[in-house]
């Protein structure tokens, strides 16, 4: 088809020379009959584009990295002239994959076709039909148009997990903190065995009334339990690629998040209240998962955090952590003195995990340091070391 193209279009200013010099009318309706053709190609290639219509969808909304999914596509032509071919482009999530296929259209008919997605890299995506080329049955025009711009064009959209299994021991150095005080002490309906009481505050139930201790003191007073303080963890994750390559910051980004949703795991089956926050340079503010307790909830936030070129870990770390820890997770690649400082103001009693994305290196100053090399399972490599 394409060197009928060249004669074609070639032809039509050796036509019209030719005419001009010679006066010869055969000449001219020649060139007229091929710019009437061309013409005619053009308005059956744009009939076809707007009765062209199409739906999409994945086989799954979502799915843990590594998983492929398969994206089903049903073109229908709604046309009674044929066409020569059809190419389609696909997005794909894969930045080193293309995806386009060739095919002859049915007339008056329907095409259905599949392709299968890889999903190397967690995350939030829009897929599907990218571009579509239509060209003619005389292969003189191919028109090319984006299939995005039609007002019922939907995009199959995707939710990729980062990988997430505990570790059958992480190494990490865990205090045992045990907590009392009165911030520990909660109404009697809350709690399991009477710890005290204060005085009685408009809105507190009647119920709680302690009676004999009110008549002593001719005034109110409310029983109190006490109830033991939940081991609380921290995970902070350094969002910040820091000059890496495309890739190989999609590659850090997966690592350091498959890291965080391994330790999630591991410290929440043991109970642990266990809260992870990351600093978002764009907003200016800490951004957390919205649940400390529910893993599903931070598995899903762990899924769509932005990794951005630069990032303020060390902010996060400032704005969530406490006295009440038990340990704080800190994942990052290259530690900055800034974090590396603002660890190091955290109570003597709070035990802190450096995990780094990195294949080799010293030891972070005095901190506990475990390495998991870029891609690396997780949990395989924090239950190793």
């Amino acid at each position: 088809m394409k060197l009928l193209r060249i004669i074609y279009y070639g032809a039509i200013p050796v036509l019209f020379i030719f005419a001009v010099y010679t006066g010869l009318v055969v000449l001219y309706m020649v060139l007229i009959a091929q710019l009437l053709l061309l013409a005619a190609v053009l308005v059956i290639d744009f009939i076809t584009i707007g009765r062209l219509s199409f739906r999409q969808k994945l086989s799954s909304s979502s799915v843990v990295r590594g998983t492929p999914v398969t994206l089903m596509v049903e073109l229908d032509t709604n046309t009674p002239v044929p066409l020569a071919m059809i190419k389609v482009h696909v997005e794909a999530m894969n930045i080193n994959e293309s995806i386009d296929l060739e095919f002859m259209p049915p007339v008056y008919g329907r095409k259905r076709f599949s392709f299968e997605l890889s999903t190397p890299y967690r995350g939030f995506y829009q897929t599907g039909l990218t571009k579509i080329w239509l060209t003619d049955m005389f292969g003189l025009t191919t028109i090319p148009f984006d299939p995005r711009r039609r007002s019922f064009y939907k995009p199959a959209e995707l939710t990729v997990y980062p990988r997430a299994a505990a570790p059958g021991n992480i190494d990490a150095r865990l205090s045992d903190v045990k907590t009392f005080g009165d911030a520990y002490l909660r109404p009697a309906s809350d709690g399991e065995s009477i710890a005290g009481a204060r005085r009685y505050m408009p809105g507190d139930p009647v119920k709680m009334i302690n009676w004999k201790l009110s008549a002593r003191y001719g005034e109110p007073w409310i029983r109190q339990f006490e109830i033991p303080a939940r081991e609380s963890v921290l995970i902070i994750i350094d969002n910040s690629e820091r000059g890496l390559a495309r890739e190989a910051a999609l590659i850090y980004a997966d690592t350091a998040c498959e890291c965080a949703a391994s330790v999630a795991l591991h410290t929440l089956s043991r109970g642990m209240e266990t809260l992870t926050g990351a600093w978002d340079p764009v907003r200016g503010k800490t951004v957390s998962a919205p649940s400390s307790f529910v893993f599903e909830d931070i598995y899903s936030w762990l899924a769509l955090l932005a990794f951005r070129p630069e990032s303020s870990p060390e902010l996060a770390l400032d704005t969530l952590a406490d006295a009440s820890l038990r340990s704080v997770f800190i994942i990052t690649r290259e530690p900055e003195p800034e974090l590396l400082a603002g660890a190091g103001r955290l109570d003597i009693r709070i035990s802190v995990t450096m995990i780094l994305v990195e294949d080799q290196g010293e030891p972070v100053g005095n901190f506990h340091t475990l390495r998991v090399a870029p891609g690396a399972a997780a949990a395989e490599a924090l239950g190793e070391l």
